[in-house]
Order: structure tokens, then sequence, then C-alpha cells
């Protein structure tokens, strides 16, 4: 039910997608702090997106409505444990290339789009995940809790409307671009 208006979204993708994403990630955190409470505090960081802090058209909305869960969970979490020193918080991603998205991104043309709307004008690399986690995982993060880290190459910063040519030429009745398939 991807790129859809929510009145065509098929109910039972939508809970499957928050059972995934939201209700799966509540299970694991349950299941984890006990012992890292017991051990006197921890780091949790939980997996967002950068779809869970913004809205947006034409999109899936099980998985936004899910990783924006994600967003206050990790906030209530980090919340109710941080007086026994276990911290919570999240990464939010952009796209990034990897094996699973690399042919959606590039043949359908929305890499291209997406460069367009990111100040850095790229995609992120795997790789660039990396000094995030550490960071959120050491104690260089002793104060940070509750916090979800966009890691987005400025997408968020520019609202995703950072592009300076602009790849339309039509507009809608609604005053927003029709940008082309």
């Amino acid at each position: 039910d991807s790129l859809v208006r929510t009145e065509h979204v098929d109910p039972e993708s939508f809970e499957k997608m928050v059972r995934t994403d939201l209700v799966g990630l509540f299970y694991m955190t349950r299941a984890a702090a006990p012992a890292m409470l017991a051990a006197g505090g921890g780091s949790i960081i939980n997996l967002s997106s950068i779809f869970g802090m913004a809205g947006a058209e034409n999109r899936t909305a099980g998985y936004f409505a899910a990783k924006g869960g994600v967003n206050n969970l990790t906030k209530l979490l980090a919340c109710e444990w941080g007086d026994r020193n276990l911290r919570v918080n999240a990464l939010a991603p952009n796209f990034f290339l990897s094996e699973m998205t690399r042919s959606l991104l590039e043949d359908s043309g929305m890499a291209e789009w997406m460069r367009s709307r990111t100040p850095m004008r790229r995609l992120g690399e795997l790789e660039e995940l990396i000094g995030p986690l550490l960071f959120l995982a050491s104690d260089a993060s002793s104060f940070v809790t509750g916090t979800v880290i966009p890691i987005d190459g400025g997408y968020t910063a520019g609202a995703g409307y950072a592009q300076l040519d602009q790849p339309w030429d039509e507009w809608s009745d609604q005053g927003r671009p029709i940008v082309p398939q």
C-alpha cells in the first residue's frame, strides 16, 4: 500500500506495518529494559525514520504512523527510565542506498528526486549510520536521552523543499507542483 492516499490503504496492511515497526519495537525494548535497569542503566537506540517527523501526501500511512509512534515512545521511555540511568534515543535516517533500496531508488527515479530535496544533494551511505550509532551507544552521549537524531543530509532542515531548480512545469489546482513520474 505504498504511495497511495490513506483512504485507499488496506487496513490489514496498515495494522501489519504498525505491529512490525512500533509494537515489535515496544516488545523488544520492554524485554531488554529489566536487565539494563538491574545493571544500572545503559543505552537503548531505536530505529525510526525522518518520515516519523513530518507528514507527506500519498505515502505509506502505516509506516508514517508507526515511526511517529517510535519517536514518541522513545521520548516517553527516556522520561520513565532516565532517573535510573537508562537512556533511550532514536536514529531517524532518510533513504540510504542499500541492497534493499537500490533498485527502488535508482529504477524509479526516486533517488534523483530525493537528492534534489536534500541540501547535501546526495543519499546517505550505510557506513554513515555508524558514527551516530556509536555516539549514542557510548559514554560520549551520557547526558543525551529522549532525542531523535535525523541522519538525512539536511532533508528535515529544509523541510524537504531545499531544491533550487524545480523539475516541474505544472501546478495542481491546490497550488502544489505536479512532479514528473
